[in-house]
């Protein structure tokens, strides 16, 4: 799967090429192609799974955060792929952060439904101060994070340079 179709209009797509569920959290690894290069990372999203009768039922968790994390190479090559397709306004590392990007979310489903089979609607949000006292140097990130496990697809959508700038920011090393 490509990381965008011919041109980027705002949203990174993913194959959930693994997944697990675990009792605390279902991990993905994401993998696209950029110019014929692998790409991609690992994402755990945290839920909880209740007993209903005579089955166990998992739901994304109310509260907590998502974590972004590197899945090796591919995702070193991830971090230089978005530095020249955002072209940010900072020099880009070569590559992903050795520890966990982590922001907290909120699901924007509003139906019930089943985030195992059905797809996954998150808004993804941090706001962290930086020492330098100026507010333009704070990483502030807003971005969606669709999936859907039953297809095994996944999308980062962003909507302004500024966010996608500060998410690049916050997942390189």
């Amino acid at each position: 799967m490509k990381l965008f179709e011919e041109q980027y209009d705002g949203e990174l797509n993913f194959e959930i090429t693994e997944h697990t569920v675990e009792n605390d959290e279902i991990m993905m690894r994401l993998s696209a192609e950029y110019q014929g290069e692998s790409v991609g990372m690992k994402v755990f999203v945290p839920v909880i799974t209740r007993r209903a009768l005579f089955r166990s039922v998992t739901m994304l968790s109310q509260t907590g955060t998502v974590r972004f994390e590197s899945d090796g190479e591919a995702s070193d090559r991830l971090v230089r792929a978005l530095g020249t397709l955002w072209d940010p306004e900072f020099e880009v590392s070569d590559g992903f952060t050795d520890g966990a990007a982590e922001l907290e979310f909120s699901i924007l489903n509003r139906e019930m439904y089943d985030p195992m089979t059905d797809k996954n609607y998150l808004r993804l949000y941090t706001n962290i101060p930086m020492e330098t006292g100026d507010s333009f140097d704070d990483i502030n990130v807003e971005i969606c994070f669709n999936f859907n496990l039953s297809r095994g697809r996944a999308s980062i959508g962003e909507s302004k340079r500024e966010m996608r700038d500060d998410f690049l920011a916050l997942i390189m090393a």
